[in-house]
Formats: C-alpha cells, sequence, structure tokens
C-alpha cells in the first residue's frame, strides 16, 4: 500500500506524522514523501528520522522532490508513480490512529459496491473514504485511501 505524505514547511508536525505511518497495525506499506520545496528543516527532520530507523523500515521509505507546486502537485506526483491496487494519503500536519489503514482496507474490502466517479486520465476508482468509521478513525478531514482497481 503506497502511502503519499506531501511535504512542505512542516518540521514543527512531520515527526508526528511519521510515527502514526510506522505505528499502524496494517504492516504491508510503503511511504513515499514527496518534499514540495521546503525552505525550513522539515527535509532534514525526516532523514534524521529514518536514519533511526532500523533497515527493513528505512527500505519502506522513500523521499522525492520537487520545486514548490502545492500539495495538490505532490499527491498527482505521488499517484503516477503508484501501482498498488490502494494508495493513501497523510498531510504532513496529520496523525492516524494504529488500526486506521487495516480497518479501512478491511471496510472497503468487505464494501466493494461503494463506488465513485471514474477519473479517466489515470483510470482511478475513487472510493469515498470514512474518516470517523465507527469512531475510529482520525478526525482529519484529510484521511483517505483511494481503491485504484
Amino acid at each position: 500500500l503506497p502511502i503519499f505524505l506531501p511535504l512542505y514547511n512542516a518540521e514543527s508536525t512531520i515527526v508526528k506524522a511519521l510515527e502514526s505511518v510506522l505505528n499502524q497495525t496494517y504492516k504491508n506499506w510503503e511511504l513515499i514523501i514527496i518534499d514540495d520545496g521546503s525552505t525550513d528543516k522539515s527535509v532534514i527532520y525526516v532523514q534524521d528520522f529514518i536514519q533511526r530507523l532500523n533497515a527493513k523500515i528505512q527500505k519502506k521509505i522513500t523521499i522525492r522532490s520537487q520545486k514548490n507546486s502545492g500539495p495538490s502537485s505532490a499527491r498527482n506526483h505521488g499517484i503516477q508513480h503508484s501501482n498498488g491496487e490502494y494508495i493513501a494519503f497523510i498531510d504532513s500536519d496529520d496523525s492516524w490512529i494504529a488500526e486506521k489503514l487495516e480497518i479501512q482496507i478491511d471496510y472497503f474490502k468487505k464494501n466493494q459496491q461503494i463506488k465513485g466517479p471514474r477519473n479517466k486520465k489515470n483510470n482511478i476508482l475513487w472510493l469515498l473514504a470514512i474518516t470517523r468509521l465507527e469512531g475510529h478513525m482520525s478526525s482529519e478531514p484529510s484521511t483517505y485511501l483511494i481503491y485504484m482497481g
């Protein structure tokens, strides 16, 4: 499961976001951080955080850079480089409960009849992600999962 994290000048919040990804009960993920031209120490904080992890976890995290184009551009950059059945996004100021991905993936697998508009360019089937599914989700509105099927 690719997880995309747009990063722009988030030195005060990025570590909490990273920790919430690492603490997921669903372990089959990779984290792609798209630095959107940060001018603060965000990227240094991310690199320092990654260096403290064991090698197996380090291999699951990639940092990509782009000139500052905004979070939508960073997300689109991530979508273009993904090929998983699902993808997830987390913002640099969000944090997830540990069961977030596990709950959402299970929910979507059990409710395949939920469908959204098809993006013809990328052939993406968007599924509405429940951010507060049975009170177990993050309170952040940007907590969502997308089915790429």
